[in-house]
């Protein structure tokens, strides 16, 4: 097989087996991103204080006004949501964003570390948890850690407690902050947001306190974000962001602890202990040369901080935690008695039972609201279709949270995730796809096979890993599958022009469709269906043809929708009827049309471009600059013509590429394991596109009199109509056409002509 004309230029990353490939040796340094902004009106919150203050003027977490806390109950529900979703952008501060996040002193990451790696390697063994230590903060001298569990955030938190517990040894009274992403597909998603809503109210109600001690507070601040509820993402799997703020870190270790102590039943495997004494009398908990408190550690086997948690307004005492097995409750209850005398009696940090109640209420009530007025949520979220732009002069955090944006139906699945791919070597889809695999999805990729096989790729180290892949037909007869696809639970399609390699998304102008709409997620199944049993034992390469005798889709009478009001799908190859329905909706452009692609070299095409300026209407091409001159392209002749020709700015990178195109997801029910990744086929024919010399790609759409867009992997080239595995998406809806028709104006300013 060849290479994608439009997708060489992408240079891959140096040759060596991918299983083997470090992530720090195919990302480019990364620039630190900034806490995204919250939402104004879907979550509950108080202000953090700007600056640390002294415990003494610390204020009171204001009570839950009833419209907000209405909200929190509404979005927990997946009944609203931002319409730039994932609401939150997803993990702030460059953590993991499906992990549970924390920050720590950086004098502290020695202990938590350990001698030679062995503390971090013992808890990581103990509790199957993968945690991961941030560089360090320039603004102050904390540090992140992100702890993963594949299915259990009762895990996530019990490591991050101890994470904390032992940094805390180093001196814990400086302030924490922490993000825990609730329902993430556990089979308890209601329950887990419930539990972050009640931990939310209860802290902003003043009932979050240490046992016995009001005046001793947990939290300087909580708020519950919607995460990924709204727009094409409301259908799968529910997800929220719990984010908070403490005084210390042993606080911090109580609210998380409080928070895992209401998860579902089973959830609790150990006791975080709370106890309190006069500041005067904390010495007898320390002991002489800390003999005393060495001992309560070795009783409880597990962690003890003393005087850890600054006093709120008024309150005299010293707190001290204890993090143990509950077995061993009474022992270490005995030992603190018996070193000071007026100590409380050791109790275990928890949220108010009529707090979780109640949130749980809430959630259910939600639900109940959302099955009997299913219309509220896409009122709410702005339509079924989410258009996701790259470019070269995104900044690195930027050109992340958008890529967040395309794999968010990725994370949230909780059954099924198909791809479709020409190129996969992008190592953060490549972890997305793998946590989607271990937290139960049923994973499916198809790839085309010389991609499947070339340096840093990512397809044969999934395959170790149990994830389903399959080479693409048709390697033998020299076709390029060059689909871009992702579908979720049979309920989302992501497509586009872009590949899932790193490249892409950073130094390219591409173009994603990330839609619900039912009747193109179910053509993309059904074609990524056929295409599957094709791979596994064999099957007709043509893909059904379009009826040409059907009418166009339009926006028709519904022009105020957000979202897609009639949608059709093209798959090649399939004969002469793809590119003839494709130059039916060229042809039936009475106003305007902009087209955006990396070359242009169907004479089909050309000509029906020709004939919509002698028709006068309004044509404008945009296309590579590299490609104008190449071998066959009809750019330089169109322009002859009289058809306005222009060229975008060079990107940073001399291999942008502008790569507009199509990418489609679709979705599939079986799960018959594939035939390994061949480590070699024989050699595939010459073809005259595949000889061409690359050059970068462009953002390869049309957009028909303001009201019909069409994208796709497909290049407006004869090899891509008659030979490759292509697609095509058209829909008809205002908003996404002004949506591709605003990218493509800016790009036209700025380009010049050819």
């Amino acid at each position: 097989m060849g290479v994608c004309m439009s997708c060489m230029g992408e240079s891959p990353p140096a040759a060596r087996p991918p299983s083997a490939q470090p992530e720090a040796a195919k990302r480019p340094a990364k620039a630190r991103e900034a806490p995204p902004a919250a939402a104004a009106t879907d979550d509950v919150q108080v202000s953090v204080p700007a600056e640390p203050v002294a415990p003494a003027a610390r204020p009171k977490l204001a009570a839950v006004p009833a419209a907000e806390a209405t909200a929190v109950m509404a979005l927990a529900a997946g009944l609203v949501g931002e319409t730039c979703w994932p609401a939150g952008g997803g993990a702030p501060e460059g953590g993991d964003p499906e992990a549970t996040h924390v920050t720590v002193p950086g004098s502290g990451v020695g202990i938590v570390i350990g001698r030679g790696g062995a503390t971090i390697k013992e808890l990581q063994s103990r509790l199957v948890a993968r945690i991961s230590i941030g560089q360090p903060d320039h603004d102050s001298d904390t540090r992140g850690v992100d702890i993963k569990h594949d299915t259990s955030i009762a895990t996530e938190l019990a490591a991050a407690v101890e994470v904390l517990l032992l940094a805390g040894e180093k001196g814990g009274a400086c302030e924490c902050r922490a993000l825990v992403r609730l329902g993430r597909g556990s089979g308890h998603d209601d329950e887990e947001i419930a539990a972050g809503l009640a931990l939310v109210t209860a802290a902003s109600s003043g009932s979050l306190h240490l046992p016995g001690h009001a005046g001793v507070p947990y939290l300087l601040s909580a708020r519950l974000d919607a995460c990924a509820v709204s727009g094409p993402l409301a259908g799968l799997r529910r997800a929220s962001v719990l984010r908070l703020a403490a005084g210390s870190l042993a606080a911090m270790a109580a609210a998380l602890a409080s928070l895992r102590a209401a998860l579902p039943a089973g959830a609790c495997a150990s006791v975080l202990a709370v106890t309190s004494c006069r500041p005067g009398r904390v010495g007898g908990l320390i002991g002489s040369r800390g003999s005393t408190v060495r001992s309560i550690r070795e009783a409880s086997g597990g962690h003890v901080l003393v005087d850890c948690i600054p006093a709120g307004a008024g309150a005299d005492v010293a707190a001290t935690l204890v993090w143990c097995d509950p077995a061993r409750r009474s022992d270490v209850a005995s030992l603190v008695s018996g070193a000071v005398a007026d100590a409380a009696e050791l109790a275990t940090a928890s949220l108010p039972d009529d707090a979780t109640q109640a949130a749980r209420a809430a959630v259910r009530a939600g639900k109940t609201q959302a099955a009997a007025d299913p219309a509220a949520a896409s009122a709410a979220t702005g339509g079924d279709t989410a258009v996701i732009m790259f470019r070269p002069d995104l900044s690195a955090a930027e050109a992340e949270r958008r890529l967040r944006l395309v794999l968010a139906p990725v994370s949230l699945a909780a059954e099924r995730v198909d791809v479709a791919v020409y190129g996969l070597t992008d190592d953060r889809v490549r972890d997305a796809l793998l946590s989607a695999h271990r937290g139960g999805a049923a994973v499916r990729v198809l790839v085309d096979g010389e991609q499947a096989r070339a340096p840093g790729a990512d397809a044969a180290w999934l395959a170790e890993r149990g994830v389903l892949v399959r080479e693409a037909p048709g390697e033998a007869d020299g076709r390029l599958f060059h689909h871009k696809v992702i579908l979720a639970d049979g309920r989302v399609l992501v497509t586009g022009s872009m590949n899932l390699t790193r490249h892409a998304s950073t130094a390219n102008w591409e173009n994603m469709v990330v839609t619900s709409h039912p009747a193109s997620v179910a053509s993309f199944q059904a074609e990524f269906d056929r295409l599957w049993a094709a791979a596994g034992d064999g099957g007709d390469l043509m893909a059904p043809p379009p009826d040409t005798g059907a009418a166009l889709v339009t926006a028709g009478p519904s022009a105020g929708s957000a979202g897609i009001v009639g949608a059709e799908s093209v798959f090649f190859p399939c004969g002469p009827a793809g590119i003839e329905r494709l130059c039916s909706y060229v042809g039936s452009a009475s106003s305007s049309l902009r087209v955006a692609a990396l070359t242009i070299t169907s004479d089909r095409v050309r000509e029906e471009l020709k004939r919509r300026l002698d028709a006068g209407v309004d044509v404008r091409v945009l296309a590579d600059a590299s490609k104008a001159g190449a071998s066959g392209s009809d750019l330089a002749w169109l322009s002859e013509q009289g058809v306005p020709v222009r060229v975008p700015p060079p990107g940073d990178d001399d291999s942008s590429l502008f790569h507009h195109k199509v990418r489609n997801a679709q979705r599939s029910d079986g799960t018959a394991g594939p035939p390994p990744c061949r480590a070699a086929r024989d050699p595939a024919p010459p073809h005259a596109e595949h000889a061409r010399t690359a050059a970068p790609p462009a953002p390869q759409f049309l957009v028909v009199d303001d009201a019909v867009t069409l994208t796709g992997s497909f290049n407006l080239t004869a090899s891509a109509a008659e030979r490759n595995f292509e697609s095509i998406i058209a829909m008809a809806g205002p908003r996404i056409a002004a949506d591709f028709a605003t990218e493509f104006d800016e790009l036209w300013g700025a380009a010049k002509a050819l």
